[in-house]
């Protein structure tokens, strides 16, 4: 595990020298319980890993552009990041003009949640006839699904049906039978019973 661990040191300190612009930051949990936190820096240009932090906090980050110092702190163009308030914190007071860039999971995220407490607000302050149009919808949607599975098995079945009625021979009444034998051949046709 050392031998890891160094490798990755010296290869991010290789990469930590070069000119850097666009970073992007993200934290990897370890150990169990998700209790122990790495901070992961890399370079969106080379697509290398910068630095690596233990934890996840202000602190950490802080190291990170107290390390890269102050001037080329100053010449990053953007910072690309979950929405942890410690990292938003460290890129704003060590690299100002950074554009901090939100990753769009996150944003999807919140924006999900809000959706759904306007949606629930306006359910209960709507209140009546509307709630019961609202059900009906949802449970047309839950149960078209069901019913279209079912009318899908429905339409399978027929389908089987009339290919087998297809390929089964059709018997023909001889032209000497009587009268009686072809009209009891046809009922028994009809009713399903072998003729």
């Amino acid at each position: 595990m050392r031998l890891i661990e160094r490798w990755v040191e010296e290869s991010a300190e290789k990469q930590f020298r070069r000119p850097l612009r666009v970073l992007g930051v993200d934290e990897v949990s370890y150990g169990r319980g998700h209790s122990k936190y790495l901070t992961i820096v890399w370079d969106h240009v080379r697509a290398r890993v910068v630095w690596i932090g233990q934890g996840r906090e202000r602190d950490t980050l802080d190291a990170f552009f107290t390390k890269l110092g102050r001037r080329r702190s100053h010449r990053l163009e953007a910072v690309t990041m979950d929405m942890w308030q410690g990292y938003i914190g460290s890129v704003q007071a060590h690299a100002p003009q950074a554009a901090i860039v939100f990753d769009r999971f996150h944003i999807e995220r919140y924006l999900t949640k809000a959706i759904d407490e306007v949606r629930e607000q306006e359910f209960f302050r709507r209140g009546g006839a509307y709630r019961d149009a609202i059900r009906v919808a949802i449970n047309a949607i839950a149960n078209g699904c069901r019913v279209a599975a079912e009318r899908d098995a429905e339409l399978r079945h027929g389908a089987a049906q009339a290919a087998r009625q297809r390929r089964r021979p059709q018997r023909r009444p001889q032209s000497s039978a009587a009268p009686g034998a072809v009209l009891g051949l046809v009922a028994d046709r009809a009713s399903g019973r072998p003729g």
